[in-house]
């Protein structure tokens, strides 16, 4: 039977999600890079890195601590790969990755309260693919950067504000994961 979010180790998807994907991913799209007095070229970055989702199954072969290991390295993999391609191919409208992101959001916020997720393979896929939006997100941001910024000082200030708001925006959504955590907790009864 899937546990699903029930237990306070399970509700860390949805502290996971909303808060170090979608803080970060507002954080980041907030944040125009670029002096805009001087003319440089803004890039807006998706802001999405260090996210990753906790769902735990209770009847699956791996321990609760494999899983979340197992879906680590998933996360990680997927990262991984989609940093590794930026020179297969680039992605010009960064807007569509953090949508898509919250696509991931909506998934595994219902599945808190409807647990309808029944296979932990699915979840592996969807961490999977997590890690490829938030990995294609960085890279093609500093890649955008880097080709739209002709500037060398605006480029390294534009780099410097993106590097800042995924660190603000981390920072934001871990400081705000713990009171989510505590009312996740009350509310299903964990």
């Amino acid at each position: 039977m899937l546990v699903g979010l029930a237990t306070p180790m399970g509700l860390a998807t949805l502290v996971g999600l909303v808060t170090l994907m979608g803080l970060a991913t507002l954080v980041g799209l907030a944040t125009l890079l670029g002096p805009a007095a001087t003319g440089s070229i803004g890039v807006r970055q998706p802001v999405s890195s260090l996210q990753f989702e906790l769902i735990y199954f209770n009847i699956s072969l791996i321990t609760q601590k494999e899983q979340y290991r197992w879906y680590q390295v998933t996360y990680q993999l997927g990262v991984f790969i989609s940093r590794s391609s930026v020179n297969l191919f680039t992605i010009t409208h960064l807007w569509l990755l953090p949508i898509l992101q919250m696509g991931n959001v909506v998934i595994f916020s219902t599945q808190v309260w409807f647990e309808y997720i029944p296979w932990i393979w699915a979840v592996f896929a969807l961490i999977f693919w997590e890690g490829l939006l938030g990995g294609a997100a960085y890279v093609n941001t500093f890649y955008q950067i880097s080709k739209a910024v002709d500037n060398e000082k605006q480029r390294e200030f534009s780099m410097g504000a993106a590097s800042i708001s995924d660190s603000v925006g981390v920072a934001i959504a871990g400081a705000t994961s713990l009171p989510v955590h505590s009312w996740l907790c009350r509310i299903k009864g964990g």
